[in-house]
């Protein structure tokens, strides 16, 4: 499977983000993959739908939400 972002998640809270879950409960992620953060340059557009397998980052979000199909 050919893993990617499709758009970068922000990471004004400590090089990291929260998520918010329907039952009322947060977690906080701090991105330790240097190509989740890849996208915030200053003055650089944000690149979209990126290339980034084996990224742990992208395999935190992915067992925290749900697959569209």
């Amino acid at each position: 499977m050919n893993i990617k972002f499709v758009d970068f998640p922000a990471f004004y809270h400590n090089s990291g983000n929260w998520l918010s879950f329907a039952d009322g409960h947060v977690e906080h992620h701090r991105w330790t993959d240097p190509r989740t953060l890849q996208g915030f340059q200053a003055g650089a557009l944000i690149p979209l739908v990126v290339d980034s397998p084996n990224n742990p980052d992208l395999d935190w979000i992915r067992e925290r939400t749900t697959e569209l199909r």
